[in-house]
């Protein structure tokens, strides 16, 4: 309790001569993830006034500035036809959603055979997101370069027992604005600058105080909201296997794996690059795949142009004659589109899962940062660090591979950075989440040993997915995942199940 009180003091000091209140935010966002935004929308075409807080410079979290430019619709479903499985539909989707993508896709070509939709990010965000941030400027205000770095909160007793709930009600936000001829830095290496409340030779900052506000929602792949808030929340695997109390047996520092993913051009010739040269981890692996071209079979490994076209972005090339939907949904296209390749070709790489270490410091640590002051996100920059020196060697190894090597660089113009890498991790689950009422989706709930799948009334979104796990493969935690996991079909996300058990 000293260590928060001492930190708060400290944020009081340091915020004295700069802080800004914030005015007009009825609703306060973190994060400008998929979530995020779409929460945003909703709440500002109710003519709400609504805040959103972004931590980079672009909107649309997993398919911008996260780096996935590749709506992950599972071929899976009934009828099997990539661009008429159910989670495809437009009856399934958001309207906003379905029309973006619609204005994105092209009907007769599909670049990539991982989904339906590939797309270059840039786009996406200039085309598609800013322009509805524009038509919901009047209750919706976005915050770019922002991230909180305090929360007030009062206790609230429950009507009935004596338990209390925590109740946010203030934020404290942190806005930098990037100096102009800063040299070019990864972002593990500005991450603490991000947090900082001080100016630096990087970045100015605007502290921002929001006040007021009637409603705080955290849809950020960072949870900043929960620990600054101290509300109950799981993070990793808290609770291991049906059946655990949280924290019991659970391990809140053993989560999926994460990735920094990267684009690569194809030129039309032999082109030199700067050399992305980082320590190499001697353990480290990567995937192995077929040389080009592959004998295609239903067990095959994966070959270099299979990889190649698997989330490409953009297809420079003429559009094939006679190209027609594959009708088993395996590649999206018929032929397939890995038959087509050509320079001013961009292809996403998300093939190098860092599984070394885990993103987040326990929630003990991240909770003593904050009573600290020192809130960076309660995030573990080694292991950004190794992130991103995992996803430089990939590509070394990657383009080694290529039929022509030196055609190849990585290209920072569709992912908004210096890097070649994107601008913030792609998390995978295990992220940070808080329950409602104490609920916890189990796997087994939904784990059957035959793909299965039931339309419910009350369905929030519609997906049909064999269940996506990506295990902690560092020693000794590499077998601890139950085996119903890796044996599940199908399912739907509904209402009721969109919330996790709170830590008892």
């Amino acid at each position: 309790m000293l260590d928060r009180v001492l930190g708060l003091l400290l944020l009081m000091f340091e915020f004295r001569y700069v802080s800004t209140q914030v005015k007009g935010c009825d609703v306060l966002i973190n994060g400008g993830s998929v979530a995020g935004f779409a929460a945003a929308l909703v709440s500002a075409s109710e003519n709400v006034s609504t805040c959103l807080l972004e931590p980079t410079d672009w909107l649309g979290g997993q398919l911008t500035a996260n780096g996935i430019p590749a709506v992950d619709f599972s071929p899976e479903g009934y009828p099997k036809k990539f661009g008429d499985t159910l989670d495809t539909q437009q009856a399934n989707l958001p309207p906003t959603f379905y029309k973006l993508l619609q204005q994105l896709g092209d009907p007769n070509f599909i670049t990539c055979w991982v989904s339906p939709y590939c797309f270059l990010p840039d786009r996406f965000v200039h085309e598609g997101l800013q322009p509805l941030v524009q038509h919901y400027a009047s209750y919706l205000q976005v915050f770019y370069n922002t991230v909180p770095i305090a929360a007030s909160t009062t206790s609230l007793k429950e009507s009935e027992g004596n338990t209390s709930t925590v109740e946010i009600t203030s934020i404290t936000a942190v806005q930098r604005t990037p100096m102009e001829g800063t040299p070019c830095l990864r972002l593990s290496e500005e991450w603490a600058d991000r947090y900082s409340r001080k100016n630096s030779s990087i970045s100015s900052k605007n502290i921002l105080e929001f006040k007021n506000t009637k409603v705080f929602v955290e849809t950020s792949y960072i949870g900043d909201f929960l620990v600054l808030a101290d509300a109950y929340f799981l993070q990793g695997c808290d609770e291991r296997y049906d059946g655990d109390i949280a924290g019991t047996h659970g391990n809140d520092t053993l989560g999926q794996s994460m990735t920094m993913t990267y684009q690569i051009l194809m030129h039309a010739s032999n082109v030199t690059e700067p050399n992305y040269s980082y320590p190499v981890n001697p353990n480290w692996t990567f995937g192995a795949f077929e040389p080009s071209p592959a004998i295609h079979t239903p067990t095959h490994t994966l070959s270099w142009d299979e990889l190649w076209t698997r989330r490409r972005s953009y297809y420079a090339g003429p559009i094939p004659p006679n190209v027609t939907n594959d009708t088993n949904g395996s590649f999206g296209m018929n032929p397939p589109p890995y038959n087509y390749i050509s320079p001013g070709d961009v292809s996403l790489m998300a093939w190098g899962d860092y599984y070394y270490s885990y993103i987040f410091r326990s929630k003990h640590d991240a909770r003593l940062s904050r009573d600290q002051g020192a809130w960076q996100g309660g995030v573990n920059i080694e292991t950004l660090d190794g992130a991103e020196r995992y996803s430089y060697a990939g590509y070394k190894y990657f383009k080694s591979k290529a039929p022509q090597p030196k055609h190849l660089t990585l290209n920072s113009t569709h992912l908004g950075t210096c890097t070649g890498l994107c601008k913030m991790p792609y998390i995978r689950d295990g992220r940070r989440s808080v329950g409602v009422d104490g609920f916890l989706l189990n796997l087994s709930m939904y784990a059957r040993p035959t793909p299965v799948s039931t339309i419910f009334p009350d369905r929030l979104g519609l997906v049909m997915h064999g269940v996506d796990i990506w295990g902690h493969r560092m020693k000794p935690y590499e077998n601890l995942y139950p085996t119903y996991m890796q044996d599940s079909g199908t399912y739907l996300v509904l209402f009721r199940f969109v919330h996790s058990r709170m830590q008892m």
